[in-house]
């Protein structure tokens, strides 16, 4: 039986790209020369802070989409084994090297901070709150919830 459909752009050669795109640094330092009238040579650096690289950027450069590119990270064969075991551990690595750039670059108030949130939450999962079940099991804890005991489940230590 043939198979169906357009055949993969899948390339190994990805695997190493995805991780060298990913893997930049926080901020950069540049320096910067100014050279005044009266011949003085002043140097300064300056810290410029790196674009949040993302996987649409990614798969933009290589002519795919960025559902592709998660598709092939997570693509398994019939055995249900990874059908590209290097590009599934790439692709995780490079979510992780964006994470870390986000992060101390939010930490250290280098992202606006309502870009920082709403990247944390999007991207990443993160949230404003946290939800509490204070139940046990989905059943109510007596005596806690301000419903008193039943006679019966009172202890009477003269019993």
């Amino acid at each position: 039986m043939a198979k169906m459909g357009r055949k993969t752009k899948y390339k190994k050669i990805y695997c190493k790209k995805i991780l060298k795109f990913f893997k930049k640094p926080p901020v950069e330092i540049l320096t910067k020369k100014s050279t005044y009238k009266n011949g003085t040579v002043k140097t300064s650096d300056i810290l410029v802070v790196t674009d949040l690289p993302t996987m649409t950027d990614f798969a933009e450069i290589i002519g795919v989409d960025d559902t592709t590119l998660k598709n092939w990270a997570d693509a398994k064969t019939k055995s249900g084994k990874h059908k590209h075991p290097e590009f599934f551990a790439s692709y995780y690595r490079a979510k992780k090297l964006q994470k870390d750039i986000w992060l101390k670059n939010s930490l250290t108030g280098r992202y606006n901070p309502y870009f920082a949130g709403l990247v944390g939450k999007n991207m990443f999962g993160w949230s404003d709150k946290q939800e509490v079940d204070l139940t046990t099991k989905g059943e109510q804890i007596k005596g806690f919830n301000y419903q008193p005991p039943a006679k019966n489940e009172i202890h009477n230590p003269d019993n």
